[in-house]
């Protein structure tokens, strides 16, 4: 799921590499006897490779927990318990079909929270994928005449362990009875049908949004645990 352009990035990183010339490892000279290794471009490659595949953004690829300021520790102590209590047992909570769900105005770190705990899932060995939901839609909505789009969807039911779904709130940009509705609706009894974990985030309440959609998806969404996230509205969370 790499692009073309991310690729040859990639490439160039080893290319340009002054400790290996561009072989991709080094030479350690023992006592004993010479022996090779991994140069740090690869294992470099290979860090923002996995990064790639989940889709994760650059802005949110160094983010943790230090990150968060005070004002918001304090804020929300009973979500931040939760989240730092997930993060502790990430393994266990994926394996259990275990998500959640965040809401808050803009700027108050839910995407980068949530791309932590992908990030996190990756160290676990775990296939993670991040979207925007609006973004999703318009991928389903080529799947119906794209061989990529459809593979692209099955790999998101097969293979993937945990999907960040950001902005739900935006899967109500077309009218209720619209294909590219119900094929999206489809994609989430998937996702639930097989145990996948599910990382939601909304930009208003759970209520507002489980009000837009179908009962069924209601039920599904609903078992996810709601952890409301309180702050200024409107504006960026400093990060220390």
């Amino acid at each position: 799921m790499i692009s073309k352009k991310e690729l040859l990035r990639l490439k160039k990183i080893k290319g340009s590499c002054t400790i290996c010339g561009g072989v991709g490892y080094k030479m350690i000279d023992t006592d004993s006897n010479i022996e090779f290794e991994n140069c740090e471009c690869v294992e470099k490659i290979a860090k923002e490779s996995v990064l790639l595949e989940a889709n994760i953004p650059k802005r949110y690829q160094a983010f943790d927990f230090r990150s968060l300021t005070k004002e918001f520790k304090d804020k929300n102590t009973g979500s931040y318990k939760y989240l730092r209590d997930y993060i502790q047992n990430i393994e266990e909570n994926i394996d259990n079909g275990k998500g959640f769900w965040l809401a808050s105005a803009p700027g108050l770190a839910k995407s980068s929270i949530i791309c932590y705990m992908l990030r996190e899932a990756l160290k676990k060995e775990k296939v993670a994928y991040y979207g925007r939901t609006s973004h999703l839609l318009s991928r389903k909505f080529e799947a119906l005449g794209d061989q990529d789009s459809r593979s692209f969807f099955e790999y998101l039911i097969e293979d993937v362990d945990v999907l960040a779904l950001e902005e739900i709130e935006k899967v109500r940009l077309m009218s209720e009875g619209d294909m590219i509705n119900h094929l999206f609706y489809e994609m989430l009894s998937d996702m639930y049908d097989s145990n996948k974990v599910l990382l939601v985030s909304s930009n208003v309440g759970r209520d507002e949004v489980l009000r837009m959609l179908p009962e069924f998806i209601q039920d599904r969404l609903s078992t996810l645990d709601y952890l409301p996230i309180v702050g200024k509205s409107g504006r960026r969370l400093k990060v220390s």
